[in-house]
């Protein structure tokens, strides 16, 4: 792992604590460091748990790189041509991938990549949608763009290939005066969902913050999930701090 800073003159600041290391990074004094910011939210979550992302339920990780579609959920899907999304994610070697395409004929579109992974989807035009926009492979759901929030709520992430991730923090909103358990649903490569961290409250917000951050390697699955006694609306957040590993 190679980190260091780029500028004495900030370094010397910092060591005064005028400056985080957190205003480092988006500064692009750390060298090789990243910051990654993953939040999410399920509308009606209730017994059993599910994945705090748009569609609800668990999310299911793709199997195998796939082409995947992107599709206006418009009553007249047309009216959403020329949409344009920005599709954010990795590919068969876990690298980082992204893509844009745009919505024609039936409001629909096909990515010309294969995506392993997707992160998040954003509109990346001027043209708002009229409807939700779903995309999918083989008629599985595995991003959506809620409407109008115009990007994904997913607290969902992979660890890209050559990285690893260092976990800050984890934060959950309650909609509701519910009792709620929440998890961080964590997955190394070739292995199974482990859970990493396993926090309850009744209808207060849970937050979270490792004094010594949780460590992550490449390839490694991220999920938030929940469930409440009754139904009510979760948010979820957390931010990793990514180090390219050469």
């Amino acid at each position: 792992m190679s980190f260091s800073i780029g500028n004495d003159s900030i370094t010397q600041r910092d060591k005064a604590g005028v400056i985080s290391l957190g205003q480092l990074i988006a500064m692009g004094e750390i060298v090789n460091a990243s910051d990654v910011n993953k939040f999410g939210f399920n509308p009606s979550v209730g017994a059993g748990f599910e994945t705090i992302w748009d569609a609800g339920g668990t999310y299911q990780f793709l199997a195998a790189p796939q082409l995947l579609t992107v599709t206006s959920q418009d009553s007249t899907p047309a009216n959403d041509n020329g949409v344009q999304v920005t599709l954010e994610g990795l590919d068969g070697n876990y690298d980082a991938l992204s893509e844009t395409v745009t919505l024609a004929g039936l409001g629909t579109a096909t990515t010309n990549n294969t995506f392993h992974r997707i992160h998040r989807a954003y509109i990346a035009n001027g043209q708002a949608p009229g409807d939700d926009i779903l995309i999918q492979y083989n008629g599985t759901t595995y991003a959506q763009i809620t409407y109008d929030y115009n990007q994904t709520l997913m607290a969902v992430y992979t660890v890209p290939a050559g990285y690893t991730a260092y976990l800050q923090n984890l934060r959950v909103g309650i909609g509701k005066q519910k009792e709620v358990i929440s998890r961080l649903q964590v997955r190394e490569f070739n292995g199974i969902f482990r859970t990493r961290a396993l926090l309850s409250s009744f209808g207060a917000p849970i937050d979270k913050v490792w004094t010594v951050p949780e460590v992550y390697p490449e390839k490694t699955d991220l999920m938030v999930m929940a469930t409440a006694n009754a139904s009510t609306d979760i948010s979820a957040s957390f931010e990793i701090i990514l180090v390219n590993n050469t």
